[in-house]
């Protein structure tokens, strides 16, 4: 629904002023009904790199990136205000120098007295920063999901969704998991644990937890993961969900754990080598001294014989 101008001077003069306070925040330019620029505020100059006065007479499309004005889309767009609709969105747009902008904007059609679309008023900000960051959060998360597993759960444990890598890892599909709880992958004896409750306490308090995990996949499938669970804030800072990402460590804790078998297995055989040492070396001690004692009595006799 566009803005219209009906009734008396007091809703005229009220309308006014909240265009005008609009204007003192935002950027602001005006449009004929065909899309052709009339005046633009300072606000919009600034964030265009551009004055009003060398584009005013100039089309809306001036500002637009090529692939966009050359398309339906983009002719419904004006259509669709000419008519009456209001439109609303994030823009791309294009500044003066050529750079692109990014427009939080609001495309307001104005009534005259017959119902008929007069020109069209837009507000807008700029957020080309904010986007520019969600972009790259995005490419970030984009990069992870390619080399990690991820999985996502609601702040009970209930898995929301999960990535190929993930699915791999635990031998499923993701209807099969879907719905279910985290404890699903746990050891049974680890189910019903005080830790475990903990585990799941700390997260929804919007505690990071990480470390080495022993899981199951499916048939039992023993898994070993290096994980993060990463608790996922609102913007007033509560926790709203748990992202988590993991590395399957699963052959590398495998052979870790040979590695140990075998040691104490050497360990085991040396500890019985020593023992039989030992015991060779009191036999020898006792043959020794058994040597001696005859060897003493064997000259004693003799000096007696002598004698």
């Amino acid at each position: 629904m566009g803005i219209g101008i009906f009734g008396g001077d007091k809703e005229a003069r009220n309308e006014q002023q909240v265009t005008a306070a609009l204007g003192r925040s935002m950027a602001r330019i005006e449009f004929d009904a065909d899309g052709n620029i009339l005046r633009a505020n300072e606000n919009f100059e600034a964030a265009m790199g551009c004055k009003s006065d060398d584009i005013a007479g100039k089309h809306h499309s001036i500002f637009v990136p090529e692939e966009i004005v050359n398309s339906g889309e983009y002719k419904n767009f004006w259509k669709k205000l000419a008519a009456g609709e209001f439109l609303s969105g994030a823009f791309p747009r294009k500044r003066q120098d050529g750079s692109l902008i990014w427009l939080e904007a609001t495309y307001n059609p104005i009534f005259d007295s017959k119902g008929r679309v007069s020109k069209v008023v837009k507000f807008a900000s700029d957020i080309t920063e904010r986007r520019n960051e969600r972009a790259l959060l995005q490419s970030v998360f984009d990069a992870i999901n390619t080399s990690q597993a991820v999985i996502e759960f609601d702040l009970d444990g209930t898995i929301i969704t999960a990535n190929e890598n993930f699915l791999s890892v635990m031998g499923y599909s993701l209807d099969e998991i879907k719905g279910k709880h985290h404890s699903m992958f746990v050891c049974k004896d680890q189910r019903e644990t005080s830790e475990y409750k903990t585990f799941w306490q700390k997260l929804n308090q919007g505690t990071f937890q990480a470390g080495q995990f022993q899981r199951v996949g499916k048939n039992g499938k023993d898994v070993w993961i290096e994980a993060t669970y990463n608790p996922v804030l609102d913007a007033v800072g509560n926790p709203i969900k748990v992202i988590k990402f993991a590395t399957d460590i699963s052959e590398k804790t495998k052979l870790l754990i040979d590695l140990k078998k075998m040691i104490d297995g050497n360990f085991a055989e040396i500890n019985d080598n020593i023992a039989d040492l030992k015991s060779s070396a009191v036999q020898s001690v006792d043959a020794s001294t058994n040597a001696m004692e005859l060897t003493r009595n064997v000259a004693a006799s003799a000096e007696q014989m002598a004698a």
